[in-house]
């Protein structure tokens, strides 16, 4: 009923047989389902940012890049739609935390950047969860050593892959 989306069910009567389902992608805005299994039907019943179903959006692309110890740092990058991937402008976005992590889905921020021209990193630098207990044991006690290494250690990834122009670098965030 929704290819090419992820489907997270979110919540489901007593009798089980009525769901309300989200549906996702990294280009693609929520949208919210109910299911009548007794009727055989899907309805839409809303949808996250309805004012921007007719654009276009970048792709969230997974990648790992080698921290300066050889540690292998999980990230995700969206580059510019229509862009090639070469000495584009980059916003460093990391995640709050350090104990969470970005995934992978629509994010109103990174598509706002990148319909602006900018490619955008999110590094999930050593403390981040879900990536397994040992990538967050590795940041434990590392707040301003390793965890910041790791994040310039991206950008610099960024410059010698030749993605990111080196003079048009920033990093924002929150938390």
């Amino acid at each position: 009923a929704v290819p090419d989306l992820k489907v997270v069910f979110m919540s489901r009567n007593k009798d089980k047989t009525r769901y309300v389902f989200k549906a996702f992608s990294d280009r693609s805005p929520a949208k919210y389902y109910l299911v009548d299994s007794q009727e055989n039907k899907i309805s839409l019943l809303g949808q996250d940012y309805p004012a921007l179903k007719n654009a276009t959006f970048a792709a969230m692309e997974q990648v790992v890049y080698k921290a300066r110890d050889g540690y292998e740092i999980p990230a995700f990058l969206t580059v510019p739609v229509r862009s090639k991937k070469e000495s584009l402008p980059f916003v460093i976005y990391p995640h709050g935390g350090p104990w969470s992590h970005d995934k992978w889905g629509f994010d109103n921020y990174v598509q706002f950047m990148a319909s602006k021209g900018y490619g955008v990193l999110q590094p999930q630098f050593r403390g981040s969860t879900g990536l397994g207990i040992e990538h967050e044991e590795a940041g434990y006690g590392q707040w301003g050593y390793t965890i910041q290494d790791d994040i310039t250690d991206g950008v610099q990834w960024l410059i010698d892959e030749g993605i990111a122009d080196p003079d048009r670098i920033c990093i924002m965030g929150g938390s």
